[in-house]
């Protein structure tokens, strides 16, 4: 059986410069340890959207971010071993170098003018624009 273990971004915007799993591939126990890059070079597709929007403008979205994490806790490497617990020990041998962007904390605050993009072929961080129900009969 095969286990597989996550690494999380700690950081809500930044680059990945560089990501290093040698130390991690060479301990006993590792099958193999991935990376975004690595599942793009085998064929590995982007993840589909699941609710389909009018005029939603949909971005790229990978099981493991190739380039730029966007939330804390976006996937970065998976380690895949022989036990649970190598590969947790494996995930602190993988070494990321990220340069560390502006991020925009809620949701309306994203959207001002000036903030930064999650994802920058989204303007003002709105992939659509979506109603429902009756407003008149709220106010």
């Amino acid at each position: 059986m095969a286990h597989v273990a996550v690494l999380r971004s700690p950081h809500a915007h930044a680059k990945i410069k560089s990501i290093n799993t040698d130390a991690a591939k060479a301990i006993d126990g590792v099958i193999d340890v991935f990376i975004g890059q690595d599942l793009i070079d085998g064929g590995v597709g982007k993840m589909p959207v699941i609710w389909q929007v009018p005029d939603n403008k949909i971005p790229d979205r990978w099981p493991l971010v190739p380039d730029k994490v966007r939330h804390v806790g976006d996937s970065v490497a998976a380690v895949v071993a022989e036990d649970p617990y190598v590969a947790a020990d494996a995930l602190e041998l993988i070494e990321v170098d990220y340069e560390v962007l502006e991020a925009t904390i809620g949701a309306k605050a994203t959207t001002e003018d000036g903030k930064p993009l999650v994802h920058d072929e989204i303007e003002n961080n709105i992939s659509f624009k979506w109603g429902l129900g009756d407003r008149e009969a709220c106010d």
